[in-house]
């Protein structure tokens, strides 16, 4: 489930104004916020796994390297498939708790105020300093 799929944009018509803040916080509007390195990253690792495996078997048992070489494919093959559903199940279990907390954001918006907006100059965000010399 991609971010776009699991959008709640459809969502917003009946939502209470006193919390719309808190769903604009989460809409991103068709942008991806995925990096490249984290979409990547456990496919490329459980496949390297799964050569490694066979490999590493291969070394301390003494065989030739490439001996064996369709099974070190083969779990080349099948770490990265389980690089690919470990993804897709991070994926969709962060977009259900996103889910799960704009629901429960929806349905007690008394215990949600819109929190105050500050700005960097004021006197609640910096605090007086005194160098030390």
């Amino acid at each position: 489930m991609s971010v776009e799929e699991g959008s709640h944009s459809g969502q917003l018509e009946g939502i209470d104004p006193r919390v719309k803040w808190a769903f604009d916080l989460y809409d991103m509007q068709g942008v991806e916020t995925m990096s490249i390195l984290d979409h990547y990253q456990a496919p490329t690792l459980f496949g390297l796994a799964g050569l490694g495996v066979n490999t590493l078997g291969n070394m301390f048992s003494r065989r030739p390297i490439k001996a064996g070489i369709q099974w070190t494919i083969l779990g080349g093959l099948l770490g990265t498939w389980l690089g690919v559903q470990t993804r897709e199940f991070n994926a969709n279990r962060r977009q259900k708790r996103i889910q799960t907390t704009l629901h429960y954001v929806m349905l007690h918006p008394e215990r949600f105020p819109e929190p105050e907006r500050k700005k960097y100059g004021d006197r609640d965000v910096l605090y007086s300093w005194q160098p030390v010399r």
